[in-house]
């Protein structure tokens, strides 16, 4: 089965990142796909010198109501 992906991301300065993607698929009634549709966002921040970065994902998914996925990066 032949799938595609696209995704885009679009950077404001070294701030904030917006970010989607989509997977394209041929057969619509397969049971390996879960994801089809994502969006997210990253922050860069600095935080008493130390940086740090937030990232935030949905990814639409076919047998729930959708996930919700959080990262924090502590950079020394």
């Amino acid at each position: 089965n032949d799938n595609f992906k696209f995704g885009v991301e679009y950077s404001y300065g070294d701030l904030i990142a917006l970010r989607g993607g989509y997977r394209l698929v041929n057969d619509t009634d397969s049971e390996d796909i879960l994801y089809r549709f994502t969006a997210g966002m990253g922050l860069n921040f600095q935080l008493s010198g130390t940086d740090l970065r937030f990232d935030y994902t949905f990814r639409d998914s076919r047998y729930y109501d959708g996930n919700n996925l959080f990262a924090l990066t502590v950079g020394f």
